[in-house]
């Protein structure tokens, strides 16, 4: 998917000393810590609506820098998912869900500025897709424009 690859993986320890009720970003959003595993980090999130957890849960902790990315790309998810209904949302948001990654572990501007970049134009291709004919049998960055629900 658009040379996207695997990240390395980060000392998520050594980043910050986590606790219960704090705060970290977990999905472009700010979410409360609940449980924590043996090793002190967060393995499980409650972000307002629901629980999350996992034994590899992708978080970072709060800063300025982190809050801006993550605005970011949930405004291009929001409009998205305002573009029409039954688009393929899971997919979609998976593929936001890496770019917003890779945008919260770049190393430099010019990474981050890809990483928001890849995401503005993929937004933007999936609107252009979604005026043009036959949208129904279109594919965005190899994804299927909408679900298949077979």
């Amino acid at each position: 998917m658009d040379g996207i690859r695997k990240r390395a993986p980060r000392d998520v320890a050594n980043m910050k000393k986590w606790k219960v009720g704090g705060k970290c970003l977990c999905r472009f959003e700010q979410v409360a810590i609940e449980e924590l595993n043996k090793d002190g980090i967060p393995s499980e999130v409650f972000d307002g609506c629901g629980h999350l957890s996992s034994r590899e849960l992708d978080i970072y902790p709060i800063s300025k820098r982190g809050l801006a990315i993550s605005k970011y790309f949930e405004s291009l998810y929001k409009e998205l998912s305002g573009l029409r209904i039954n688009i393929n949302y899971p997919q979609f948001y998976d593929y936001m869900e890496k770019l917003w990654k890779l945008a919260m572990d770049s190393k430099s501007k010019a990474q981050l500025d890809i990483a928001k970049g890849k995401g503005r134009r993929f937004v933007d291709d999936v609107n252009a897709q979604l005026s043009s004919a036959n949208a129904a049998f279109k594919l965005v960055w190899g994804m299927s424009l909408f679900e298949n629900y077979y």
